[in-house]
């Protein structure tokens, strides 16, 4: 009959007190390789926010940023200088808070199944594209500049 060695009590009290650092260690890295592949790791290395953003903003928003989708977890700010872009707390390893020049940002709407939705582009940054649905896009309206308003809204003449 074979004999089964006892397992320690030691090592279920090391288990169990490791067991959340390992937990955040890896919710950590996951969150940090999803900004690179992404591209906010790009943007932030451009559009890091340096000052304390005082705007109005919209919380738990969705957006799409390269292959990454932010599905109800970001905040979204505009005001007269720019755009305003954050991720809520327990996503914020990688995610710094960024702020973007309007003059940066290039935007084009589109449709895909019926749903409207707007595609903004950075110049400082090549081949990084956000995504966000028309409603977040009207929000983000009321604060850009002329030049962006029409594309962002789909009122006169906007980009398919």
């Amino acid at each position: 009959m074979p004999s089964s060695t006892p397992v320690s009590p030691a090592f279920f009290i090391v288990y169990v007190f490791a067991f959340p650092f390992l937990l955040a260690g890896f919710w950590w890295l996951v969150c940090r390789l999803l900004s690179l592949m992404g591209g906010w790791h790009a943007l932030a290395k451009a559009y890091r926010k340096a000052i304390d953003y005082r705007g109005e903003t919209r919380e738990y928003q969705s957006g799409r940023l390269g292959f990454v989708n932010y599905r109800a977890v970001l905040t979204v700010g505009a005001d007269a200088e720019g755009l305003f872009l954050d991720v809520f707390g327990i996503f914020k390893p990688g995610h710094p808070a960024l702020f973007i020049p309007w003059h940066d940002v290039k935007a084009t709407r589109s449709s895909f199944l019926g749903l409207e939705r707007i595609d903004l582009r950075f110049d400082a940054v090549h081949g990084v594209r956000l995504r966000l649905p028309s409603k977040v896009a009207s929000y983000l309206s009321s604060a850009a500049p002329q030049r962006l308003r029409a594309q962002l809204t789909g009122d006169g003449g906007a980009a398919q």
